[in-house]
């Protein structure tokens, strides 16, 4: 099914912009329209609606909701790579550790083929938030912004957009340089920053002084972060605008 025209017109003109960008940022308002051209949101601006939602097991998901969320479902499975190539060696070295990022994945896509409650997904979101958070100690910056972006997932598929407007609050996160460590604006962010990031330090480095001097020996490759855009605008959201069509 084609893409709304508000859409497709957004597309042509961001795809221009990062491409003349310097840097190749595709910025965090820019993404936010996009998603809006999706069309009506059930989950914009009435989160005590959602939690009721929620608290019932029985979302109301429109298909601009449907089509955010399986755009972060494809965001994520588009850097997976890169965690699954680490998870070998942390499995390795304890075989009991949680695979929390797919845990959070799967869970994103039971929720909205409607075989995990929401309920039981905002609990396991909420649990699982200390231990992504855990996960800078032992692996690559690459490979912990995988981790996120399949968080930010599970949480934009149960409260869509009202997850984003609550952050934009903030001028923080509008003018947000998505190459910043601790704070992204979306689950897009997490996955560019998974793509494009070079991380020069041992596993877990990266984290040790970031709270004082932020990212130590990591830097970002503008060609990947192009890369990334390009794949994004131009594959991702027509595969999720169709998926959304497809799931009940």
């Amino acid at each position: 099914m084609e893409l709304p025209e508000i859409t497709q017109h957004l597309i042509d003109q961001f795809l221009e912009a990062v491409r003349d960008d310097p840097q190749h940022h595709l910025k965090p308002l820019e993404r936010l329209s996009l998603y809006r051209s999706f069309g009506t949101s059930n989950h914009e601006m009435d989160f005590i609606k959602v939690n009721e939602q929620i608290e019932s097991g029985n979302l109301d998901l429109s298909v601009a909701d449907l089509a955010l969320a399986h755009l972060a479902i494809v965001s994520v499975q588009k850097v997976l790579p890169l965690w699954e190539k680490e998870w070998v060696r942390i499995h390795k070295e304890d075989p009991e550790t949680t695979n929390v990022t797919i845990i959070l994945l799967e869970a994103t896509k039971a929720l909205l083929t409607r075989t995990m409650n929401p309920k039981e997904a905002s609990i396991l979101l909420s649990n699982s938030h200390a231990t992504v958070g855990s996960l800078e100690w032992d692996f690559s910056y690459n490979a912990y912004c995988v981790s996120v972006s399949s968080e930010e997932t599970l949480a934009m598929a149960l409260i869509g957009l009202w997850r984003i407007n609550s952050q934009i609050q903030s001028k923080k996160f509008i003018n947000i340089n998505d190459d910043e460590t601790n704070t992204s604006f979306d689950f897009a962010a997490w996955s560019a920053k998974a793509w494009s990031a070079i991380d020069e330090n041992a596993p877990g480095g990266w984290a040790v002084l970031v709270g004082y001097k932020g990212l130590v020996n990591v830097r970002f490759d503008a060609q990947k972060r192009l890369e990334f855009w390009e794949w994004w605008l131009t594959e991702a959201i027509p595969q999720a605008w169709d998926l959304a069509q497809h799931t009940n």
